[in-house]
């Protein structure tokens, strides 16, 4: 390498390669974090953190609070929200614990990084943070990213307390059943209805544009105190 240009020159015995570098010295620096605050879980936690919420964090650059994942630590446990406005999701962990309450935003890229980088295996992850990094360490590996200024919305106002409608079913059957009749649904809302009664839902979606519709029944098991028939009609898009 020569020093004056930063010109490097690879050879070998079949051929020369010329490139042009820069000055390392004008390489960003890494931020430092002043008094952090830190926590650690495994990756499996966080991997698992990341794919319950990531999916249903926003587009909006206008309300860039949106396009993150809100990170609430306590206590009592670890609280990790995202919405766009649509949906909302809340997942928690009672097994990560701080000593004091602190949360961050975390943005959509930087996480989306940070699951392709984490290791299969039983790993701990160390977070370090503050107001506006967050730096996560793990084997050999560094991840630094800026967090999203701002004030993360109430997410509780809009979780009902006390809702009197209860529906179990199976996990699996239910997602699979989803995910054939939503092939059916409109291509602009992706509207699929439900409608609950008794000991059965009955999952359909219609494209009257083309003329296809698609209906599915399970079993389940609903409770209502008023013996209502429940109908609910909402956008559904499953990988």
């Amino acid at each position: 390498m020569q020093k004056d240009t930063f010109h490097i020159e690879i050879s070998s015995s079949d051929g020369k390669f010329k490139l042009t570098g820069l000055n390392g010295d004008e390489y960003p620096k890494l931020p430092v974090i002043d008094k952090p605050n830190s926590i650690e879980m495994s990756s499996d936690v966080l991997l698992s953190a990341i794919n319950h919420t990531l999916f249903a964090t926003g587009n909006d650059e206008l309300r860039p609070v949106m396009t993150g994942v809100f990170c609430q630590f306590s206590k009592e446990g670890t609280i990790f929200v995202a919405t766009d406005a649509h949906r909302l999701v809340r997942y928690r962990r009672t097994d990560i614990r701080s000593s004091k309450e602190t949360s961050f935003i975390m943005p959509k890229k930087p996480l989306g990084l940070l699951k392709t980088s984490l290791p299969s295996v039983h790993t701990q992850v160390k977070v370090d943070y503050n107001e506006a990094n967050a730096f996560f360490t793990f084997d050999q590996v560094s991840l630094i990213c800026r967090l999203v200024d701002g004030r993360y919305p109430n997410y509780e106002a809009v979780i009902p307390l006390d809702n009197p409608n209860k529906m179990e079913i199976d996990r699996l059957s239910f997602l699979n059943a989803i995910r054939r009749v939503s092939i059916f649904s409109n291509k602009t809302t992706h509207q699929v209805k439900f409608r609950i009664a008794g000991s059965q839902v009955d999952i359909s979606a219609e494209d009257v544009d083309f003329g296809n519709d698609a209906n599915e029944r399970l079993p389940c098991s609903y409770e209502d105190p008023n013996g209502d028939l429940l109908m609910l009609v909402m956008p559904v898009m499953v990988n």
